[in-house]
């Protein structure tokens, strides 16, 4: 089984939340619907177990897509038509 998924992200949005070492965690979600933008990928700033509890607001960073999948079932958002 293998998604692939295209996502961009500011490295700028990043370097405050970096580690020791310049490392950034990062949480992808994956839905079954897309965005009006054709999205059907969301990403943020990964939380420790704490931040979640507290429910601290998550630090969106970007939109993706998937584009291909080996799973059936998999949703991927058709490619829009610029009229």
């Amino acid at each position: 089984m293998s998604t692939l998924i295209n996502y961009n992200v500011n490295v700028n949005q990043l370097k405050e939340h970096a580690n020791e070492k310049g490392f950034v965690s990062i949480t992808l979600s994956v839905n079954d619907q897309a965005t009006e933008w054709g999205d059907n990928v969301s990403s943020w700033v990964a939380q420790s177990l704490e931040e979640r509890d507290a429910q601290k607001p998550r630090k969106y960073l970007r939109g993706g897509r998937t584009i291909w999948s080996s799973i059936q079932e998999m949703f991927i958002p058709k490619k829009q038509q610029n009229d």
